[in-house]
């Protein structure tokens, strides 16, 4: 999904510097490599969601 997004040029810099050493064609692969590699390691990318019994649904036959 492309979005537009303003970077200082110290920023840009940074990116392309990042993108060079990692032989990444595009500035998008590097923001996207980073975005990827910073949502996972905070634990937004990758969870698996929570599963549980709804409320509505618990009795005295499912307390652990």
């Amino acid at each position: 999904m492309p979005i537009a997004i303003d970077l200082s040029p110290e920023v840009a810099r940074a990116l392309d510097d990042y993108a060079a050493v990692n032989a990444l064609s595009s500035l998008q692969q590097a923001i996207a490599l980073i975005l990827s590699a910073y949502l996972e390691q905070s634990g937004h990318l990758g969870r698996t969601p929570e599963h549980g019994t709804r409320p509505e649904d618990l009795t005295t036959a499912n307390d652990d």
